[in-house]
């Protein structure tokens, strides 16, 4: 167990070892990579605009949020779900084979979402604070408050919730 009791190290690096060997048993594998990825492009593009430019109208970051978790729970559904046989499988379905508890497939897609998280949020930050101090010789609190809330803390409390009840 690590130092807060959470997750077992030996299984955590067994499900790293799995999913970095089985990625091509998964057919819909890079097909929900492309898909999760272009939705994260799509919102990034509006996540990386300062906040100064919206001037107030933020109905388009509804939509954007949107697209942000419907990408994240494409990409991360290599984790949760396989197709064979015609059939859709749970991922702890073939897991019962390995000595790895549900907690801990849990624990490991939850800190997968965390890095995807914090790298979206890094970057939405470094960029809207760069873009609005270079081409708008401005700054606002805003410019950090916006991706922290919709880049980090939305997806973690919804798709982090949804992620460790399944």
């Amino acid at each position: 167990m690590d130092e807060k009791g959470l997750s077992d190290k030996k299984q955590q690096i067994l499900l790293e070892h799995f999913f970095t060997e089985q990625k091509i048993w998964y057919p819909d594998y890079w097909g929900l990579c492309l898909a999760g990825g272009i939705m994260f492009v799509l919102a990034m593009f509006m996540f990386i605009m300062p906040i100064q430019l919206w001037e107030g109208d933020y109905t388009p970051l509804l939509t954007m949020l949107c697209l942000e978790l419907i990408g994240v729970e494409l990409y991360l559904g290599r984790y949760c779900s396989f197709r064979a046989e015609g059939k859709i499988w749970d991922v702890y379905e073939v897991l019962r084979q390995l000595p790895v508890s549900r907690r801990q497939l849990k624990i490991y897609r939850v800190r997968k979402l965390l890095k995807l998280c914090l790298k979206m949020t890094g970057t939405a930050v470094i960029c809207q604070t760069a873009f609005a101090g270079v081409f708008m010789h401005t700054f606002s609190i805003g410019n950090i408050v916006m991706p922290v809330v919709c880049c980090l803390l939305m997806p973690m409390g919804i798709v982090g919730g949804y992620l460790w009840k399944r």
